[in-house]
């Protein structure tokens, strides 16, 4: 049988938990948030200022140190860790700094992606980068903004309140310079977004997209295979090999 609650006991949830909800959540005042982001903030630094030339640190090093903004070992060594969201980290990465996000552990970069220079993350929620994806120079994922639904009045600066949501860019995509995505976005595998580009809604796969407000291009066009340039290649050059081979085809399917 459970101890009865005392008297000034809260089961309401923490603002930690409504923000990685998705909920409304303090984002300025909250001090267990101001503590996970000092941390992030530390982390952040040091993998900046090792990526500089004048740090004698290999890649690997570089990496190790990226490993401490998604997953620190703060995160690893509690108790419940399970219980805790901690970043994931792919192989055959690259990671060009400066790099920034708000808290780390919400952030999932899958296999083979290139994330370039200057690219910013809020990440209340998470935010996921498919296998293969390029993202250019000085994107933002914007992954938090304040309630919409809300009176200006009510929103109360500081001490009002933000909501998170999740940012997924599948596999396999091209994200140009300086685009800015929002909270609550898929974009589809294979998709192209232009430069400067603005995503406020979902994108379908194998699209290209463009512009603010976006608006999308067109489809992308697929690249032949090698397999599929032999196959249009080797009828051709067979014919030119034998040319008569057409002819006796057609005389014995006519039985002369």
């Amino acid at each position: 049988m459970k101890p009865p609650l005392g008297p000034y006991h809260s089961t309401a949830p923490s603002e930690k938990e409504n923000m990685l909800s998705g909920k409304d959540y303090r984002h300025f005042t909250d001090p267990e948030l101001l503590n996970d982001r000092a941390w992030c903030k530390q982390a952040i630094e040091r993998y900046n200022k090792a990526s500089k030339p004048s740090f004698d640190i290999d890649m690997d090093g570089r990496m190790r140190l990226f490993r401490q903004i998604l997953q620190p070992d703060r995160l690893l060594r509690l108790a419940d860790s399970s219980n805790h969201p901690i970043g994931t980290i792919g192989s055959k990465i690259l990671i060009e700094a400066p790099f920034k996000c708000e808290y780390g552990y919400n952030v999932h970069i899958a296999d083979n992606v290139v994330i370039q220079a200057g690219c910013v993350m809020y990440d209340p929620c998470p935010i996921t980068i498919g296998r293969g994806t390029i993202v250019g120079p000085n994107v933002k994922f914007y992954g938090l903004g304040p309630d919409t639904r809300l009176d200006a009045r009510v929103r109360n600066g500081s001490e009002g309140k933000l909501r998170g949501g999740k940012i997924m860019v599948e596999e396999d995509c091209f994200i140009g310079g300086d685009v800015v995505i929002m909270p609550n976005v898929i974009i589809g595998r294979e998709c192209v977004v232009e430069p400067g580009t603005v995503v406020s809604s979902n994108v379908q796969p194998g699209k290209v997209v463009a512009g603010n407000p976006m608006r999308i291009i067109r489809d992308v066009v697929p690249v032949p295979t090698q397999d599929d340039e032999y196959g249009r290649v080797e009828p051709a050059m067979l014919a030119n090999m034998w040319p008569g081979e057409r002819s006796y085809n057609r005389d014995v399917r006519m039985g002369m």
